[in-house]
């Protein structure tokens, strides 16, 4: 019988073990992987970023708190509208929050509800007493729907 086995050769009294040859990256390879990999962690950190460090984000955030202090009767209607006005063209960037505002060409087929929005808006920024929270109520929901759809 023959005692050679394939894997394993007697030579000089040592076994010898072939170990099966693994290919070796390149430095190109390596420097493409980390690239790829530094390209995914950036746009990982940008995106969360952007997600809860934009304008919109902020605007948000600050309707939900000033919606918070009305409810609470923390500040009366009359300052809860100017600091929603204030919030809301923040979070648009628009330089104006009136009826010369414009909406954007992607949305202008939500002209007649930006129109209502603006009259309503500007309605209880003039009026000297609120006697019906309803409005105002509404009017901080559209305002945080005009920052969900506005590009």
């Amino acid at each position: 019988m023959n005692k050679k086995t394939d894997t394993l050769q007697i030579i000089e009294g040592i076994y010898d073990i072939q170990p099966l040859t693994e290919p070796a990256l390149s430095l190109l390879e390596k420097i493409l992987l980390l690239s790829l990999l530094a390209l995914f962690i950036s746009l990982t950190v940008y995106f969360i970023w952007h997600i809860l460090y934009s304008n919109k984000a902020i605007a948000r955030r600050d309707i939900k708190e000033l919606r918070n202090k009305f409810r609470n009767n923390k500040i009366n209607s009359h300052d809860a509208i100017y600091q929603l006005c204030f919030i809301t063209r923040k979070g648009l960037k628009l330089k104006n929050l009136n009826k010369h505002s414009s909406l954007p060409e992607k949305i202008s087929s939500k002209n007649k509800q930006w129109q209502y929005f603006i009259n309503n808006i500007s309605t209880l920024r003039y009026q000297k007493t609120q006697k019906e929270n309803v409005k105002i109520n509404k009017l901080f929901s559209d305002s945080l729907f005009w920052l969900k759809i506005w590009p």
